[in-house]
């Protein structure tokens, strides 16, 4: 549960690859508690994308995101949807490395849902083969609305999964 009384917002985002020394973003989205959208952006990695990632994992191409603002220039409206929030994402260890320091000190607090879903997992003896988002997702009855591995649809199952955990404390 988060303990602030201010409701988490949560974030995703999707890159070009798995490295945030070489690696940018090139979508992120953050959803409120209720669901409303408060960020939905492609996002210029100013770098080609790789067709392995684009094929295998998001389907983002650089013609998609070539005429998109560059993280920089989302930066203020991204500080000002995080700012002095409870923050949730589901891999937070992967996603804060590619966020800008000024961007991961915005929030009161950063959540990692894995985390907390491998600890319930755990103290439940659940039999569970996956822990990745769409398994936690299809546990905590999350219906789909968009693809997978986008980042406002991961968000929102972040969001389902989430709040899924906490009615279960």
């Amino acid at each position: 549960m988060t303990p602030t009384n201010q409701a988490p917002v949560y974030l995703d985002t999707e890159t070009t690859g798995f490295s945030a020394a070489t690696d940018r973003i090139v979508e992120i989205a953050v959803v409120d508690d209720s669901g409303a959208v408060l960020l939905d952006k492609l996002v210029n990695p100013e770098r080609p994308i790789p067709e392995a990632v684009t094929t295998h994992v998001h389907g983002i191409t650089d013609e998609m995101v070539s005429e998109q603002p560059t993280l920089g220039e989302l930066l203020p409206r991204l500080r000002a949807v995080l700012a002095g929030r409870p923050l949730v994402i589901y891999n937070a260890g992967f996603d804060l490395k590619f966020l800008p320091a000024e961007v991961r000190d915005t929030p009161s607090e950063v959540h990692c849902c894995l985390k907390r879903f491998r600890m319930h997992i755990a103290r439940h003896k659940l039999d569970l083969k996956s822990r990745n988002l769409a398994a936690a997702a299809e546990l905590a009855g999350h219906r789909w609305e968009g693809a997978a591995h986008r980042a406002l649809a991961d968000t929102q199952a972040t969001r389902t999964v989430w709040r899924w955990l906490d009615s279960q404390a």
